[in-house]
């Protein structure tokens, strides 16, 4: 395994506890000592704050509330406003809590901490000193520091208007020697962007070994501040580069995660975990999701208020923060996006603006901004890789993702009179063989793009590439080189015991009637088999049916074949049980064809149907394509389809109903078939107990089910 521990700048800040914790924000105060021009809360006054009463009756609260005490291990967290304006009560406070863990016998006894997040003005005060003194090992700051002084005082002000730098800077040596692992918090809005690279390093060379930096989510942006932000981050990633500085400092905007595909994981997560991973209290014992959604944090909104000290927790309003998650929040554009993991957003700001008063709508103010920052972390990455010779581990995480729907494989149509290898046929062209230029410049495209060639058909050229870095899809009756290739077998297994283990069945409408016996014999050879039907379009009714007694044959050798203890699969039957979603060809969004023209397509069966359906070139790129017509889960009929291990043909669509994206009555006529079967597969071996029964049995409230798997989890963005 490699190891890529020195390796600092692509690290995230590691959590306390990992993150597995619940955090208790107490807003001692809504005053400040300062007047930061981007500061969410928008209401902050010198009158409200809390008293030691009301703190004392939330703890007793807590520390008794089965459903805040879940979690094994607690943060306490101060804010305010600037919470050190209140040091001595949170002294006291805190003197209570450990008290009254200690006579309880608390669980969180052993596993608590107490958390500042202060703009660092009054962090050398004496009081604020000797608490950290008391409570060392215990405690932690976060220090608000924006970059140099220039940046710091257009943002961070006092209430005259003057800069605070020279007040907090005074304070930065003594909490990095209290706290050398600490991270700061830099905040960026649209005047202070060009200050960026800048003050990332200045924080460095203070001493500040990670720096958590981000741009604001709320609607502050203007036209040309995404290639600002953009222009700022490859400045400073070629000054981490020149300066071979990956190993020694971390920054949040290069993340090897920023910019990649979202992925299933994403789309199931909880951006903050407000409500069941956090909750907040106010001067009068009112309770919150987090501190965001306290009045003082809203111009024209009502805040929300899930309890208080006199009626306890409103469960029923949790229930909404629970069940959030990326994909019930965001638009399908954000749910498909290629660039999308690693975009920000507040839920309280969602429902600040939201026009419908729910959590449930993802603002998108910060789209051109994330995506500024996902192509500057691309470009840090790639000239990491330059600079060191060493994958990425962003590279590393691209190719490992589970469920991902992004560009892997190129298909290279070697020449003009391949074997198919799925359902489509070759039509005569004028030139026969890829010319050697294209096929060169094919390779490369691959390799700047992380890319796997795939060969259809057999391949000349002399490749310097590791041997397992491509394939090839070769008919059974050519030459196989010493490396990973599929044999295809045209309506003829002559070669059967030929090629390689896995093979590719095509199949037209003559040979329907041997499918059966030409998978038997198949079988004795292989373990796999992909069954393609090439002349589908023109199928009739006599196809069909003959097709379903093939099928029913098939089923039947696959239970021979368990029962005998042989390994052997077909795509159409086994898929259902073996893979764990639906998996399309992935034409068009997990691969691309490039033919001899070179010219790129959807998948060869565009290609050979006609050369004029391409979608771009080795000059300009492949152009994007809608996801839309292309993903199983967008399709007006297949989103609502249960057929799980369904074969579904982008060409077969386009053909025969005009729309990539909308499938003809042959195609779901035959993948009905195969699903029948395939469940007729599944619960023979459940029989045999080489599969569980499923569990039908759900529980009485599904909001109950999401919820311990909320508690399981580490949200996006820990609060």
């Amino acid at each position: 395994m490699l190891n890529y521990s020195d390796v600092r700048i692509g690290s995230t800040y590691k959590q306390w506890q990992d993150g597995r914790c619940i955090t208790l924000t107490f807003c001692v105060t809504e005053d400040c000592n300062l007047a930061c021009t981007y500061c969410y809360m928008v209401g902050k006054n010198s009158k409200r704050k809390m008293s030691f009463e009301v703190a004392k009756r939330i703890v007793d609260f807590v520390l008794q509330d089965e459903y805040l005490c879940q979690e094994d291990a607690v943060v306490w967290d101060f804010i305010g406003g600037e919470p050190l304006l209140e040091i001595e009560l949170i002294d006291k406070l805190c003197d209570y809590i450990v008290a009254k863990m200690y006579a309880m016998n608390h669980k969180w006894f052993n596993k608590y901490r107490f958390t500042f997040s202060t703009n660092g003005v009054l962090y050398g005060n004496p009081a604020v000193q000797r608490f950290i003194e008391k409570h060392r090992g215990h405690t932690w700051f976060s220090m608000s520091i924006d970059g140099t002084k220039e940046k710091h005082n257009i943002s961070r002000i006092k209430k005259d208007g003057s800069g605070s730098y020279d007040d907090v800077i005074k304070n930065v040596s003594l909490w990095l020697k209290q706290f050398p692992n600490a991270a700061n918090k830099a905040t960026f809005a649209h005047n202070d962007l060009p200050y960026l690279k800048e003050s990332v390093v200045h924080l460095w060379n203070l001493g500040i070994k990670y720096v958590m930096a981000n741009v604001v989510y709320e609607d502050v942006w203007q036209a040309g501040d995404d290639l600002i932000y953009e222009n700022q981050l490859k400045e400073l990633a070629d000054y981490v580069i020149e300066n071979k500085l990956w190993d020694k400092y971390g920054v949040a905007f290069f993340n090897p995660t920023v910019g990649l595909p979202v992925d299933s994981e994403c789309l199931n997560h909880n951006r903050c975990g407000a409500g069941y991973k956090s909750m907040a209290f106010d001067c009068d014992g009112n309770f919150y999701p987090c501190i965001r959604f306290l009045d003082m944090c809203f111009e024209d909104k009502r805040e929300i208020i899930v309890g208080n000290l006199k009626d306890g927790i409103n469960h029923d309003y949790l229930r909404s923060f629970i069940t959030l998650n990326w994909k019930n929040q965001s638009s399908e554009e954000c749910n498909t996006c290629e660039e999308g993991k690693g975009c920000g957003w507040c839920v309280a700001y969602d429902y600040e603006v939201s026009k419908r008063n729910t959590l449930y709508e993802r603002n998108q103010a910060i789209c051109k901004m994330h995506k500024a920052n996902a192509r500057a972390n691309k470009y840090f990455w790639n000239r990491f890789e330059e600079a060191t010779g060493r994958t990425s581990l962003m590279t590393i995480i691209k190719s490992n993702t589970p469920n991902v729907e992004y560009l892997k494989y190129v298909n290279f149509v070697t020449s003009d009179n391949i074997t198919p290898h799925c359902g489509y046929q070759v039509t005569e062209k004028e030139y026969n063989e890829m010319p050697c230029d294209v096929l060169e410049k094919g390779i490369r495209f691959c390799n700047d793009n992380n890319l796997v060639p795939m060969f259809l058909g057999k391949c000349n050229h002399n490749l310097h590439e590791d041997k397992n870095q491509f394939f090839e899809l070769l008919s059974s009756t050519e030459t196989h080189p010493q490396n990973n290739f599929i044999s295809i077998y045209d309506n003829n297994i002559a070669f059967a015991s030929e090629g390689s283990n896995i093979a590719i069945l095509l199949i037209n409408k003559k040979h329907v009637k041997n499918i059966f016996s030409f998978c038997t014999e198949l079988s004795k050879y292989k373990v796999r088999t992909n069954l393609f039907i090439q002349d589908l379009p023109d199928w009739d009714e006599n196809d069909i049916a003959e097709y379903d007694t093939q099928i029913v044959l098939l089923r039947e050798l696959l239970e021979n074949c368990i029962n005998e203890n042989r390994h052997y699969h077909i795509n159409l039957l086994s898929d259902l049980i073996y893979l764990q979603k639906p998996r399309d060809c992935g034409a068009g969004t997990t691969s691309v064809t490039l033919a001899p023209n070179g010219k790129f397509y959807i998948c060869p069966a565009f290609y050979f149907e006609s050369e004029d359906n391409y979608i771009g070139d080795l000059v300009t790129g492949i152009t994007s394509i809608d996801k839309k017509f292309l993903l199983r889960n967008l399709s007006p009929v297949c989103s609502y389809c249960n057929i799980s291990n369904c074969s579904r043909c982008l060409y077969i669509n386009k053909k025969l109903t005009n729309e990539l994206h909308i499938p003809p009555q042959v195609l779901c006529k035959t993948n009905l078939i195969h699903q029948r079967e395939a469940e007729k597969l599944k619960g023979f071996m459940v029989q045999q107990g080489l599969l569980p029964s499923e569990n039908k049995n759900q529980p009485e409230d599904p909001f109950d089910k999401i919820y311990m798997n909320k508690l399981k989890e580490t949200p996006i963005c820990s609060v």
